[in-house]
C-alpha cells in the first residue's frame, strides 16, 4: 500500500526474478492442495489442444500402470501382516494354564493390563490388515469402477501402515510382559527402540496432518479428515503408547499365577 516502498518488489537477482518469483518458486501450494483433495475445476475444451488430451490419457496409462505394481506390493505386505497377526493370536506370550486347571487352555497372563494392550493391538492389526487386502482386491479388479479403484488404491496405504503401528506395539508389549519381572532394563529397550521408530516413521506426517487436519474437516468432513488425516492419529496413538509404557512398568502385574510345583515325594 506504500507507493514509495514498491521498488522493493522490482528489485531483480542476477537471474531477474523479483521477490514475487522467489516467493512462488518456493510455495508448495499444489502439494497442499493435492493432500487435502481438493477437486479440480472444469476446464473449457475449447482451451484443451490434442497436445493436452494426449498427454492426459498418457498419465492416465502411467498411473493404471503404477497402480497394478503398487497393488502387488502392498497386497503382499497386508497379507504378511494378517498372517502373523492371526498366528500370533493363537501364541499367547506366557503359554497357557495346564489340564487339571480350572480355566484350562486359558492365557496365563490374561487379565493383566499388558495383555490387555497386546489382545487390543493385536486385533486391531489383523483386522486394518485384513480390511486393506480387500481394498486392494477390488483395486485390482478391472470389473470394478475406475474411480472406485483409485480410491480403494490411495486408501489402502494408510491402512496398512496403521497396521504396522499396531504389529509393533502389540510386539513392544509382548516383549514387555516377558522382560519386566526379570529384565527391566530390556524391557525399557525394547520400548524405546519401537518408540523411537515410531517417531521416525511419521513425525513429518504428523506435523504435516497437525497443520492440514482443520482444512480437511471443514472441506470434506470429520470422518474424512480421520482417515486421511491418518498420520496425527498415529502420532496421538504414540502418544497413548507412552502412557501405556508408563503405566504397564508401574503396574503390579495383576493376578498371575505362581508357577506349579511339583509333586511332593512319597515317604
Amino acid at each position: 500500500r506504500n507507493i514509495s516502498l514498491s521498488w522493493i518488489l522490482n528489485i531483480q537477482d542476477k537471474d531477474g526474478n523479483t521477490a514475487l518469483h522467489i516467493a512462488e518458486s518456493g510455495a508448495q501450494i499444489l502439494r497442499v492442495l493435492n493432500y487435502i483433495g481438493v477437486k479440480r475445476g472444469i476446464s473449457h475444451q475449447g482451451f484443451l489442444n490434442e497436445y493436452d488430451t494426449d498427454q492426459a490419457r498418457q498419465d492416465e496409462v502411467h498411473f493404471l500402470s503404477q497402480m497394478k505394481e503398487g497393488t502387488q506390493s502392498r497386497c503382499i505386505c497386508s497379507v504378511l501382516i494378517a498372517t502373523v497377526t492371526f498366528g500370533a493370536m493363537f501364541t499367547m506370550p506366557g503359554g497357557y494354564r495346564d489340564e487339571g486347571h480350572t480355566h484350562a487352555g486359558s492365557p496365563i497372563l490374561a487379565g493383566t493390563f499388558g495383555f490387555d494392550i497386546f489382545f487390543m493391538a493385536n486385533t486391531l492389526a489383523f483386522a486394518f490388515s485384513t480390511t486393506a487386502t480387500i481394498f486392494l482386491m477390488f483395486s485390482g479388479d478391472p470389473t470394478v469402477p475406475l474411480g472406485i479403484r483409485k480410491a480403494l488404491f490411495r486408501r489402502s496405504i494408510p491402512i496398512i501402515l496403521i497396521s504396522v503401528f499396531c504389529m509393533m506395539l502389540a510386539f513392544a508389549f509382548a516383549a514387555v510382559m516377558m522382560l519386566a519381572p526379570v529384565a527391566r532394563m530390556s524391557a525399557y529397550a525394547v520400548l524405546l527402540s519401537v518408540n523411537l521408530l515410531l517417531l521416525y516413521n511419521c513425525w513429518e506426517a504428523a506435523v504435516k496432518s497437525i497443520f492440514l487436519f482443520a482444512a480437511l474437516c471443514r472441506r470434506n468432513g470429520i470422518w474424512y479428515g480421520i482417515v486421511w488425516g491418518w498420520p496425527l492419529a498415529a502420532f496421538l496413538f504414540m502418544s497413548l503408547f507412552n502412557l501405556a509404557r508408563l503405566a504397564l512398568l508401574s503396574h503390579a502385574g495383576g493376578k498371575v499365577e505362581p508357577p506349579a510345583q511339583p509333586p511332593a515325594p512319597f515317604a
